[in-house]
């Protein structure tokens, strides 16, 4: 009859846990059962499967071994991946949101009791976890990201949304930023994105008049080009500025802007008979400075000079003037009679 309150415990333990809703509590008090233990004695549990929580096995123990411990209550002793019973919260509202104020413990899941328990109003399916809250400094409607509550209701100066990008300027909410697809450091004027950071790939200004080609920006220095051949003299002042102006151009220096053949571009033909025409049109040099003898920029003409008249040569056929090449002056012709 010792530890017949202990047994009736047991018995009652199992018979409500039986269909796993059991309303668990604390380990019960079970000191009384070993008043009459030798000296020293405690109640302790007997952990089945080494879990740290004991079943309802107790006894009472002066000295315990391995496997008795002082919590009991574990859901299933003989695995340990059980553990004890959870806390349950009540979803009367079916929200899937428990009320913090109705709990169960068990073992497996109650009918109507979820898992967590942050429902702001259980009665009302439409009112489910608290809301995040924003801090608004200055009273623009806009909220601080960095400054939040979790709360049910609104607190006082907290807004529900988080675009405010500057919380300490009324004036300032969204900031605007340009894609700048050249990487010239000036944006798009017509591509924009609106946030309170830019984006990779975008600036905060919107200086660019030309955002595929990043030579071409505010900082873009447009030099005289006096022979319109697309090159500008940098011996002359520039105007810095965007937009192209009329009869200016940006790029290579032009070391003759007076001779719209002439720039670095230029193909210097190889002249090895100083006739002043190219010999090959595949043997040339670019630059824009004249090489000086041995080149020239014209290549040598076949046939007729164009709008000078054909010379007549005595008892020579027409035809045979396809064979020669022009020379100026023309040479005397000696013809057989």
């Amino acid at each position: 009859m010792k530890y017949l309150h202990h047994l009736l415990f047991v018995v009652l333990f199992l018979v409500l846990s039986f269909d796993g809703f059991a309303q668990f509590s604390p380990c019960p008090d079970m000191s009384s059962e070993c008043i009459d233990a030798p000296p020293g004695s405690s109640w302790y549990w007997w952990d089945g499967d080494g879990d740290g929580i004991g079943g309802m096995t107790g006894a009472c123990k002066v000295n315990p071994g391995a496997g008795w411990v002082l919590s009991c209550n574990d859901c299933n002793d003989n695995n340990a991946n059980i553990g004890g019973p959870t806390m349950w919260y009540a979803d009367n509202d079916g929200d899937s949101h428990g009320d913090p104020n109705t709990t169960q413990l068990s073992c497996t899941q109650p009918s109507g009791y979820v898992a967590n328990n942050n429902d702001c109003n259980d009665n009302d399916p439409g009112i489910g976890a608290p809301t995040t809250w924003y801090a608004d400094n200055d009273g623009d409607g806009y909220g601080n990201p960095n400054v939040t509550l979790v709360a049910c209701t609104q607190p006082f100066g907290y807004v529900a949304n988080n675009d405010d990008c500057n919380d300490n300027d009324p004036s300032t909410t969204f900031l605007t930023f340009y894609r700048d697809n050249d990487n010239d450091g000036f944006g798009d004027p017509n591509v924009s994105v609106e946030g309170c950071t830019a984006p990779t790939g975008y600036v905060s200004n919107n200086q660019d008049c030309d955002d595929t080609n990043s030579f071409i920006n505010p900082n873009t220095a447009w030099y005289p080009d006096n022979d319109g051949d697309g090159y500008g003299d940098h011996n002359q002042t520039p105007i810095v500025q965007c937009q192209q102006p009329v009869g200016y151009a940006w790029g290579t220096h032009d070391c003759d802007d007076t001779n719209e053949l002439i720039h670095p571009l230029t193909k210097w033909y190889v002249d090895a008979d100083g006739d002043g025409y190219g010999d090959d049109p595949n043997n040339y040099i670019v630059q824009c400075d004249d090489p000086g003898a041995g080149y020239s920029l014209l290549l040598e003409p076949v046939g007729p000079v164009p709008d000078d008249p054909l010379p007549t040569y005595p008892g020579l056929d027409i035809n045979d003037l396809n064979y020669l090449h022009v020379i100026e002056p023309f040479l005397p012709v000696t013809t057989v009679s």
